[in-house]
């Protein structure tokens, strides 16, 4: 989760690879890049929903907040169920933009790690 003033959330609870809660930041210019794909996909015209109905298989949330109006849209094999494959764009843009090669290089504990379950390395 990124935040309007540059600041990035990593939450990984389960069969990840880097446990807890992890909290970062990113350029002022990612975040408008980040919220132009947002826009540019309509994000707020999504349906909140796209699910298998799959319990083994990884979810991916994404979320944006402004102007008053909030929307999260959780992917579960959404593409296989008809979610357009511009969120997969959104989802890899985040990832990319975020960086996630920063949270795999941490050498600190983060916070609440013992949310994590014995599942995860």
């Amino acid at each position: 989760m990124f935040m309007g003033d540059g600041t990035v959330h990593y939450i990984g609870r389960a069969y990840v690879q880097l446990c807890g809660n992890w909290t970062a930041e990113i350029s002022p210019d990612s975040v408008r890049r980040l919220v132009d794909e947002f826009r540019k996909i309509d994000y707020f015209w999504l349906f909140s929903r796209y699910m298998k109905g799959s319990d083994d298989l990884p979810k991916y949330g994404t979320a944006i907040e402004f102007d008053g109006k909030k929307m999260f849209v959780l992917d579960d094999v959404g593409e296989d169920v008809g979610m357009p494959l511009a969120v997969l764009s959104l989802e890899d843009s985040i990832d990319r933009i975020a960086g996630p090669e920063q949270w795999l290089h941490r050498t600190q504990l983060p916070p609440k790690v013992e949310e994590c379950g014995a599942e995860s390395p």
